[in-house]
């Protein structure tokens, strides 16, 4: 074989290996990973939010006021007005060094008090009214709602820019719930004090998805939307008890499983920064965010009648909290 002949043929099996080799370099680098920030560390990070919340229950009456007791048709109602109150969440999470895939664990912690109270003539909600004999002397009513919400998520997902200035993160994972309301009502009865307990609590467990975006204005500051939903199962004991004075009058309770549905909505600004050559990294985050939890209230309401057999129906209604968050994140 000549000399022309000879680079010819090298020149054919190099162009055919880089032609090989081409399509694994494309798939190397398609959606380059935007994670982890502190690329020198150990692909660990821990987070800390500080939540300022309003809870909403809707339905969340305590008594009806300024009609004619006997009068069933013409009615207002008295509810409890929620008030803004601490909570926290925290979150851990790790960087799978293959392809940059991440778990993230958070707990969500929120519990806070509202009351309200009002005068005038005033007939009991949360009563049968035939264990008063007297509705027409009830002057005073007030209620307190006490809710609790504990959180836990973990999720898998992976976060890769989409484009220079755009990154996407979708996850999915689990969800476990517990949420706790109790309520404390209280009738100035004459010559009596009627007081009652009414507690309407939820537990279920389920599967989380969602998408998180950010939008990169600067190399540091930056614009985020997340967005998921979650499907669990779980057990509902609702009731009330009644006491006037020190006798026990009246205890209703019912214990169900059913399947309900959350919504997570948050959005806010970022700034993230690197230090010592990328081995650490500080996020601080502010923002404001909303969850839904539909038909969490399933309370008893009474019909006005002593008659167990059908004198019950539920009131029906959504939770949800919304407000503002201040979070820090350190990346090691």
């Amino acid at each position: 074989m000549n000399t022309k002949m000879t680079a010819l043929c090298a020149a054919l099996a190099l162009s055919s290996l880089c032609t090989a080799a081409e399509p694994e370099s494309q798939y190397i680098g398609y959606n380059p990973p935007s994670r982890p920030l502190a690329k020198e560390g150990y692909n660990l990070w821990v987070r800390s939010d500080a939540l300022y919340w309003r809870a909403t229950l809707d339905n969340l009456i305590y008594a009806y006021t300024n009609h004619n007791p006997s009068d069933t048709i013409n009615r207002t109602v008295k509810s409890i007005q929620p008030s803004w109150d601490w909570g926290f969440r925290l979150g851990a999470g790790y960087a799978i060094p293959r392809d940059n895939w991440d778990l993230a664990f958070y707990w969500t912690h929120q519990s806070g008090s509202a009351k309200s109270h009002t005068t005038g003539k005033i007939s009991p909600v949360w009563w049968l009214a035939s264990v008063i004999s007297d509705l027409s002397g009830i002057t005073f009513a007030s209620g307190r709602w006490s809710p609790e919400l504990n959180q836990l998520d973990l999720s898998l997902g992976r976060d890769y820019y989409v484009g220079s200035f755009l990154t996407l993160r979708p996850n999915v994972g689990l969800r476990n719930t517990w949420i706790e309301q109790d309520i404390h009502i209280h009738y100035n009865i004459p010559s009596d004090e009627g007081n009652l307990r009414v507690w309407n609590n939820y537990w279920g467990f389920g599967f989380l998805g969602g998408l998180d975006t950010k939008w990169l204005i600067t190399k540091d500051w930056h614009l985020f939307a997340n967005g998921s939903y979650a499907i669990i199962y779980g057990n509902f004991d609702a009731g009330f008890s009644g006491h006037l004075d020190d006798n026990h009058l009246i205890n209703v309770n019912k214990n169900f499983h059913a399947g309900r549905s959350i919504l997570d909505l948050q959005a806010g600004f970022e700034w993230a920064h690197t230090f010592f050559k990328e081995r650490i990294a500080f996020v601080f985050r502010a923002g404001y965010e909303y969850h839904l939890y539909p038909a969490q209230n399933q309370l008893p309401l009474p019909t006005g009648n002593n008659s167990f057999s059908n004198s019950f129906s539920t009131l029906d209604g959504d939770l949800a909290y919304q407000g503002l968050f201040l979070s820090g994140q350190f990346d090691f």
